[in-house]
């Protein structure tokens, strides 16, 4: 599975989670200052995405999509830069 993390202005971000199977879910959080929240996919689909940094360069990820439900620690290999 990877993620695609993409911030913009003023706080919103958009979250692109690519399984394996070559499927994809867009998920995007209007207020991310505290983490991505999202309880349905940009397509309305009742699907939901929980992004929460946890140190510096790593987050837990709670997803709830087919086939990949469940917490994960997820590595971020390329950190913002401020």
């Amino acid at each position: 599975m990877h993620l695609l993390v993409r911030h913009y202005d003023p706080g919103t971000c958009l979250v692109v989670v690519f399984t394996a199977s070559g499927q994809l879910w867009a998920f995007l959080d209007s207020d991310s200052q505290h983490g991505v929240a999202a309880s349905m996919d940009v397509f309305g689909n009742p699907y939901a995405l929980h992004l929460d940094p946890t140190l510096p360069g790593t987050a837990e990820l709670r997803l709830d999509i087919p086939d990949h439900s469940g917490r994960f620690t997820v590595s971020l290999h390329y950190p913002a830069v401020d």
